[in-house]
């Protein structure tokens, strides 16, 4: 598995104030099997632009950002002097969908919200969260150095989406939250699978001469066979579909076996039952997978266990190594 990519983190943050947090974390996910991304060490770095352009395509080529706050603002970024660079790292984060764990100090935190409660009141309407977060660099900090930092405390805490914050007191703390934080990124790995599976059942392989399966079900050109029995549950005559009744059955704890010749369909109605139980993969709780045994070794299929059959399938759909710390939750 060497030759697959590993996930990477990317960790943004200044540097005077954050420096010991950036060396305690850098070997902790390494050690975990993360591919650590930071400017003091691995960056891909282009002589022609300027440092701050290197920062943004760095950030583009990772898995995950790794955001720390303290009391720094940091240096102003050189195309937009209003923000900081740190900021920057974190708005491109933001617009290219890449998920920000962020953990911010509990005294910036406090700062924050004893400043957000003048600038209401000053606020014409208090409601309006834009005017309030003006509001807000009408005030001088005594924890943050600058007031632009607490700016962009306020546009992590008002964004849209991603807008969970982790605080912490110090790398103890912050170890142990940071761990938590990766442990919980576990559904949002298995949709992924889910989806990238779904995906390559629909449409299959691109050089084929055949028809894809999303073209034999749309093109209605698969006759659904008539069952006599599944699980012990006789199958209604009224046709009743049983792609859609696989997934209840095995949510209730039951065990579906489908027999029947060569070419009967089983394979195709196991698939419509996987894109059945998986059309809707936001929000879900369990972890449903479609694979074909001819695709496994035998001793893979001897020694096979969800948290392997989850590294299985990311490094076949994913062309990735496992997630280092997503299988040590699967149980």
């Amino acid at each position: 598995m060497n030759h697959l990519r590993k996930w990477k983190i990317f960790l943004s943050s200044t540097s005077h104030d954050l420096q010991q947090i950036r060396d305690k974390a850098a070997p902790y996910l390494t050690g975990l099997g993360f591919e650590v991304v930071r400017f003091e060490d691995n960056f891909r770095i282009d002589p022609e632009k300027h440092s701050h352009e290197v920062c943004i395509e760095n950030v583009r080529d990772v898995d995950m950002i790794v955001l720390f706050l303290d009391c720094r603002f940091g240096s102003a970024y050189k195309f937009d002097e209003n923000i900081s660079i740190t900021q920057a790292e974190y708005r491109e984060g933001i617009k290219k969908n890449i998920p920000v764990f962020h953990f911010i100090k509990k005294d910036l935190k406090e700062e924050y919200y004893s400043l957000l409660q003048k600038a209401k009141k000053k606020a014409k309407n208090h409601n309006e969260i834009n005017l309030v977060l003006d509001n807000l660099r009408k005030f001088k900090p005594t924890y943050a150095d600058e007031i632009g930092l607490i700016s962009f405390v306020g546009e992590i805490f008002n964004s849209d989406f991603g807008n969970f914050s982790i605080f912490y007191d110090d790398w103890g703390d912050l170890q142990n939250k940071l761990t938590g934080r990766l442990r919980d990124y576990t559904p949002v790995l298995l949709r992924r699978l889910m989806g990238e599976q779904r995906r390559q059942l629909l449409h299959g392989d691109e050089s084929r001469l055949w028809f894809s399966l999303e073209e034999i079900l749309n093109l209605k050109l698969y006759n659904k066979p008539r069952w006599s029995r599944v699980a012990g549950v006789r199958i209604s005559k009224k046709n009743d579909d049983l792609a859609k009744s696989i997934p209840v059955w095995l949510n209730e704890g039951k065990h579906v076996l489908i027999r029947g010749k060569a070419g009967a369909g089983k394979t195709t109605e196991l698939s419509r039952a996987f894109l059945s139980d998986t059309s809707n993969t936001r929000g879900i709780s369990s972890f449903t997978v479609f694979i074909r045994l001819k695709d496994l070794s035998t001793v893979e299929l001897s020694m096979l266990t969800i948290k392997k059959l989850v590294n299985i399938q990311t490094t076949k759909l994913l062309k990735r190594s496992p997630i280092p710390y997503c299988e040590k939750t699967l149980n």
